[in-house]
């Protein structure tokens, strides 16, 4: 009878761990998927005779996800898994927030570089293999997201305030989705650096 009361946290525990293992999981499975990307597997309802063997390490799932996410958010794709292995860090230390934060951080992290990439510098050159020959493809680097936000904020905002606004955005991002205090942390840091003789 003592016990009962620990069975609840210990069965939390449990959970929580679980969460935390998909999460890893679910993190390098979208990792491999994403460098392991060629964009000459057929996806979705393509279909080659004879069948063209695909270069993904995950196989036809792999590829569906890959050509998704780069698709949306173009090399922020890249961030997702990050994202991942530190909400599994956070399940694993028990670091709870609210879901809501987290998802809005999250969300500003991928969009915020999506366009920053495409004012930079929208399209990419990349060379792939196939059938032994180098074939070089073009790549939008913020991906659709980069390519129907940026416009609508350079439009009002130019490109230095757009650059600005989102850096900003990916800061913010980056607070409310770790609930690091960023600024309380640096500036006394960068107070030092700033005072010294």
């Amino acid at each position: 009878m003592r016990d009962s009361p620990k069975a609840p946290s210990h069965m939390s525990s449990i959970r929580d761990e679980m969460i935390s293992i998909a999460l890893l999981t679910l993190s390098i499975l979208i990792f491999l998927s994403l460098i392991s990307y060629h964009p000459f597997d057929h996806a979705f309802f393509a279909a080659a005779h004879p069948p063209i063997p695909h270069h993904n390490l995950i196989g036809l799932s792999g590829r569906w996800t890959a050509e998704i996410l780069f698709q949306a958010f173009g090399l922020s794709a890249f961030l997702i898994p990050l994202l991942l292995l530190y909400l599994a860090y956070d399940w694993a230390t028990l670091r709870h927030r609210s879901p809501l934060q987290t998802l809005a951080g999250g969300l500003l992290i991928l969009t915020a570089p999506a366009v920053l990439a495409s004012l930079i510098h929208p399209l990419l050159t990349l060379t792939f293999r196939w059938d032994n020959r180098p074939i070089t493809v073009l790549f939008h680097s913020g991906g659709l997201v980069g390519f129907f936000v940026t416009p609508v904020f350079t439009r009002f905002l130019g490109a230095i305030g757009t650059f600005l606004l989102f850096t900003g955005a990916l800061f913010a991002g980056i607070v409310l989705f770790t609930a690091w205090p960023l600024l309380r942390k640096t500036l006394p840091f960068l107070r030092k650096i700033l005072t010294l003789p």
